[in-house]
């Protein structure tokens, strides 16, 4: 299975699907306030945990702060066939004149991406405007246990 989450309120509920056509971020990787990710190829990011999305979404620069509290409306949506699916590279040294297809994190979120319009299910939804902070701990506990599942036998899974 492979996710997607979304910071924008909408009005989608739990099993709607939505077409998501591909395009260039608009929250790229910052480095030291420089922009080092791919900033030519249109797609939808997707990554195969909840935690893999959040942290590509919203993180410090040095990857040890995903802040949530910044996430105040999350859609988290999923599928399991990926249209022409592409797999970014990461950089480790020099960062090369040309961006296309470098992701410097994805070694981290294991990041991959259609370069297709995709279709997308909701399946989780998270809306902290109105304070409760009981689906706080629900969006906790689903990452969590999208973590364990992605890493344990068919038999352990909850």
């Amino acid at each position: 299975m492979y996710y997607h989450i979304s910071t924008q309120p909408d009005e989608m509920t739990i099993g709607n699907v939505k077409l998501f056509v591909p395009r260039v971020p608009v929250n790229c990787y910052l480095k030291d306030g420089y922009i080092v990710e791919d900033t030519i190829t249109p797609r939808v990011c997707l990554a195969p945990t909840i935690l893999g999305c959040v942290i590509a979404t919203h993180f410090g620069d040095d990857h040890t702060e995903v802040n949530l509290q910044h996430m105040f409306q999350i859609t988290v949506f999923a599928t399991d066939d990926i249209p022409n699916m592409f797999v970014p590279k990461q950089i480790k040294k020099k960062i090369p004149p040309n961006y296309k297809g470098i992701v410097p994190d994805c070694d981290v979120t294991h990041e991959i991406w259609s370069l297709d319009p995709i279709e997308l299910t909701v399946i989780y939804k998270f809306d902290w405007t109105k304070g409760d902070v009981e689906e706080h701990n629900e969006l906790i506990f689903s990452i969590w246990k999208d973590e364990y599942n992605s890493y344990m036998p068919r038999k352990y899974k909850i």
